[in-house]
């Protein structure tokens, strides 16, 4: 999955415009980020990739890159 198709997710979920997202951006500073709005993303995520996602980890991540860069380990 790429960078841009997981932004894409992300964008879809928290309606937010995809050129208000950067990639060193903070997670609580993406309006519309919360916990349920994580776990819908990580849900699409594991769907649309065909991978499992422990949603721990996402929980941990500050920057929508290191959120990306754990989608991309797995």
């Amino acid at each position: 999955m790429t960078e841009n198709e997981i932004i894409n997710i992300i964008v879809k979920h928290i309606n937010i415009k995809k050129n208000n997202i950067k990639i060193n951006s903070k997670i609580e500073d993406l309006p519309g980020w919360d916990s349920l709005n994580l776990f819908n993303i990580v849900m699409d995520i594991e769907k649309k990739s065909k991978k499992k996602l422990n949603i721990n980890k996402f929980l941990k991540v500050k920057t929508l890159k290191e959120f990306i860069e754990l989608i991309e380990k797995k």
